[in-house]
């Protein structure tokens, strides 16, 4: 070593301690906010110290490049010897919130998984189990599956006011075929008798009729005059009635009995005709089992027929008529008694032929009864709650 430096060494040693403990207080200065910041990153104080046990843990100490190279949300950093940081430039000790510890995974917020739950299949809802009404008795009967797939009180025998003229037209024709069968032409004229009935159906006396026809208008218009006039086929009102009665007995239909041709109510307190809910269902499965186009007439809303020596434009009584697809028969009831009856029978698809009845309702219930079951049944798949009618 020259002299010249020797001496400035000798002449400045008293200097040269108090510059180390300068430059080593900077150097803390420096780095210790890093190292506090690192520690938070790492986890805490422990894991750094353990860090500086060796000069090899010392030396992979991170700092933050003074030029990143940025990848996606995270800042690139890389690994500089200890003894390099005194010749850096020094970097502001504020935190940079993008510095990352090498091979820390980054920090993302827990998401809870969807918990998936599987419920277990449940049984249809049945239409009928939401339906009110007002009928008192109330039966739907499946002709092609012979299946009862609702009812409600269908035994209770109860009036059946005009229901009645059902019997009434298949009587006539039994008896007008016999007489036919006889060689005995059938013509029926209308008597003043017949026309001191309840009700008017546009009929005139005198008028003269075949037996097909004014049945056809009995039942479309529930005429009482016309039920009165297709007695004489039998020659007397008396012998008439016991056909109807035997008709049933020989049809096992146990609940009902007549007493008059047209249901009309005999007083306040017996009825014209009586039957149970089942027994009408079964009455209207015999016809459209046997094709007797006995109720033909009855499935339109209007219907033309005409005597010997009149028209007569006739309205069906069956106010739903239009609210029932695929409609086969329908006949109406209604009296004081009986209050409001209707027994239909109508496809509900594909040849699957329906009966419903309902007894005891209102006026104008027995319309909004008779949608709603018919209602359930389009929508049922033809499951049933009981076997046989």
């Amino acid at each position: 070593m020259p002299s010249r430096i020797r001496n400035k060494i000798r002449n400045q040693k008293l200097k040269f301690p108090k510059t180390i403990i300068d430059s080593a207080f900077v150097l803390g200065l420096i780095i210790a906010p890093a190292i506090i910041f690192a520690s938070e990153k790492v986890g805490g104080m422990d894991r750094l110290a353990g860090a500086f046990g060796s000069q090899a843990n010392i030396q992979n100490i991170q700092t933050v490049s003074q030029e990143p190279e940025i990848q996606g949300p995270e800042t690139i950093i890389y690994v500089a010897p200890i003894q390099d940081i005194a010749e850096q430039t020094p970097v502001d000790p504020t935190p940079l919130p993008n510095i990352v510890v090498e091979n820390q995974e980054p920090h993302s917020p827990i998401i809870p998984k969807k918990e998936i739950v599987t419920e277990a299949p449940t049984k249809p809802t049945d239409p009928f189990s939401s339906i009110t009404l007002r009928a008192a008795s109330a039966i739907v009967f499946d002709v092609e599956h012979d299946k009862v797939i609702f009812e409600k009180n269908a035994d209770t025998s109860r009036p059946l006011a005009s229901i009645t003229k059902v019997v009434t037209a298949l009587v006539a024709a039994e008896e007008a075929k016999r007489a036919e069968e006889a060689g005995i032409p059938v013509q029926l004229a209308i008597r003043a008798e017949d026309l001191a009935q309840d009700g008017d159906s546009g009929l005139l006396q005198g008028e003269l009729w075949n037996v097909d026809k004014l049945s056809d208008l009995t039942l479309v218009v529930s005429s009482n005059d016309g039920a009165e006039a297709l007695t004489q086929v039998a020659g007397d009102r008396g012998t008439f009635i016991q056909h109807m009665n035997e008709l049933v007995s020989r049809l096992k239909l146990s609940s009902m009995s007549f007493f008059n041709p047209s249901g009309l109510d005999e007083s306040t307190s017996r009825a014209g005709g009586y039957g149970s809910a089942r027994d009408v269902a079964t009455l209207f499965t015999h016809v459209v089992r046997s094709k007797d186009p006995i109720l033909d007439a009855t499935r339109y809303k209007t219907f033309s027929v005409a005597s010997d020596t009149a028209a007569h434009d006739v309205k069906n009584t069956n106010a739903a008529i239009g609210s029932i697809p695929g409609l086969i028969a329908s006949k109406t009831g209604y009296s004081d008694l009986a209050g409001g009856n209707l027994a239909v029978a109508f496809d509900a698809g594909i040849g699957r032929i329906v009966v419903a009845v309902v007894l005891g309702s209102t006026y104008s219930g027995r319309f909004d009864d008779m949608r709603a079951l018919v209602d359930a049944v389009l929508r049922t798949r033809g499951e049933s709650v009981e076997s046989g009618i």
